[in-house]
């Protein structure tokens, strides 16, 4: 890695307390030239050598290193100009920085660009210095990740999922589950490493005094699950739902008695992007039946 003064890393730590092995992490990752699109001017084509679009902003692609794009008469003449691609700041990243060391009026915190430019006040600029809270950031993000419409979530997250999953699942699914949870896009990638094979599972994995499941009734209840799971030909969230809650009530169960241990089945986690009726869905009929079977085997 880079050599970087010790009073710097002082105070970044200081600053990003938990996210600091990430931030150092990034000066060993390729450098990666940026290109970023005046949205005022919109150019009629783009460099020939301009690469993918930024998966954050709309208007950003990736260069190759090699790029002259900064000699075309369309840079000089306004149409786009060149920035790494981590310096595009999302709309997230606008809106908290906005918040330091000035404070709006009432109790809104969240802004649209057009409502920071109508409503930003110089008066109102603290005389305090202004303090870096990371957890601040990740809650605003949060909330800019929950008001994307559906179908721009998944344009942003299918990179990150692409990182993780590599078999057909129902991502539109996925990210109706992940989109609420979601503070940042980078965390979800290991929230998926149960999609390629599921991971180890240890049988004290079922326990759970909430759900009051153990070892040997999670054997019972998938057990019971099984047949009901082979006979279903809906094979939508809702439909497999409706089955298993059926089950549990003939069964005289409450539902999660009955799905918690689904859900560790199928995914080797005790937390995951979804109940255990969500991931027979995402994986289908097919990898549900097999990783059933193989849980009941294995209790």
């Amino acid at each position: 890695m880079t050599e970087l003064p010790q009073a710097f890393l002082s105070q970044m730590a200081a600053q990003l307390k938990g996210e600091m092995a990430a931030f150092l992490r990034t000066y060993d990752e390729p450098y990666q030239r940026g290109l970023r699109v005046n949205p005022w001017k919109r150019p009629t084509r783009l460099p020939e050598d301009c690469g993918e679009r930024v998966p954050w902003e709309e208007n950003g692609h990736y260069l190759a290193l090699t790029s002259t794009a900064g000699a075309d008469v369309l840079h000089e003449a306004g149409a786009w100009y060149l920035q790494e691609p981590s310096a595009m700041l999302p709309a997230a990243v606008l809106n908290y920085l906005l918040l330091l060391g000035w404070a709006p009026e009432g109790e809104q915190e969240i802004f649209s660009l057009d409502e920071m430019i109508k409503i930003w006040d110089p008066a109102r600029i603290s005389k305090s210095p202004a303090i870096f809270d990371p957890l601040k950031l990740r809650a605003i993000n949060a909330a800019y990740i929950r008001a994307l419409p559906a179908e721009e979530f998944r344009k942003l997250a299918d990179p990150f999922i692409d990182q993780a999953v590599h078999v057909q699942i129902d991502r539109d699914l996925l990210c109706a589950n992940l989109q609420p949870r979601c503070e940042v896009l980078e965390d979800i990638p290991p929230q998926l490493d149960f999609f390629d094979a599921v991971l180890p599972i240890d049988a004290e994995m079922y326990r759970n005094k909430k759900q009051k499941t153990t070892p040997e009734s999670a054997k019972e209840a998938l057990s019971a699950l099984l047949p009901v799971l082979e006979a279903q030909t809906d094979w939508s969230r809702d439909a497999i739902f409706e089955a298993c809650k059926q089950k549990a009530e003939a069964m005289e169960k409450k539902n999660g008695w009955l799905l918690f241990p689904l859900g560790i089945a199928l995914s080797g986690k005790a937390r995951t992007p979804g109940g255990g009726t969500d991931l027979a869905a995402m994986m289908g009929k097919e990898e549900t039946l097999r990783r059933l079977n193989a849980a009941i085997e294995a209790l």
